[in-house]
């Protein structure tokens, strides 16, 4: 029931603003010209759905908004907190799913370089 709950949402923050794509003639695909414009605040609140997800009582619809939020990149910053709360997660795909995210919203930091002498 949670799951259906999440899921209409996550539909509603995705499309709540936008308006209807244009596909283009020849594919009946969309054109990156023609697509609609996101608003202002889409990213924000499709991060807060993501986030409350991460505490569905289903496992793969954990792991599937951990790795979401990684896909958003360092944009879902706001989502950090509740991605090393599922670092605790008792399942290991929503475990590993939320270090990966956290590794491409927070890529570690390089070591420079020692030079030989």
């Amino acid at each position: 029931m949670m799951f259906a709950v999440a899921l209409a949402a996550f539909a509603a923050a995705c499309s709540a603003t936008r308006p209807p794509a244009v596909p283009t003639a020849a594919s009946g695909e969309v054109a990156p010209e023609n697509a609609p414009p996101l608003a202002a605040d889409e990213p924000a609140r499709k991060i807060a759905v993501l986030v409350e997800m991460l505490g569905d009582e289903e496992a793969w619809l954990r792991a599937t908004a951990a790795e979401n939020l990684g896909r958003m990149g360092p944009a879902a910053k706001a989502a950090v907190p509740a991605l090393r709360k599922a670092l605790g997660d008792e399942d290991r795909r929503v475990r590993a799913a939320a270090f990966d995210a956290l590794t491409r919203i927070e890529p570690p930091p390089t070591q420079p370089a020692i030079n030989a002498p």
